[in-house]
């Protein structure tokens, strides 16, 4: 089985912090802080709590409707968690 690359979003747990705990390839799990985001109109949407509590994955992008953010971006920008 080949491997998968370290920015494969293997799941997405939404929080009400406007935070995303993320599960990466490798089983690395980081955190990603979603607030900037909702200052750009294209994620507007975001700032329903509701919505942005929809957020899942499918590895190739995370979202709901039709909003994406790269799996790459993420794992670049997010926080490692030290459990």
């Amino acid at each position: 089985m080949p491997r998968l690359p370290k920015w494969v979003v293997l799941s997405v747990t939404p929080r009400h912090d406007y935070t995303l705990l993320l599960t990466f390839a490798g089983y690395v799990k980081k955190v990603y802080d979603a607030k900037p985001l909702l200052e750009d109109s294209y994620y507007a949407p975001l700032k329903n709590l509701n919505f942005f509590m929809q957020a899942h994955t499918d590895t190739q992008r995370a979202w709901a409707g039709d909003l994406d953010i790269a799996p790459e971006h993420l794992y670049e920008t997010s926080t490692p968690l030290h459990e």
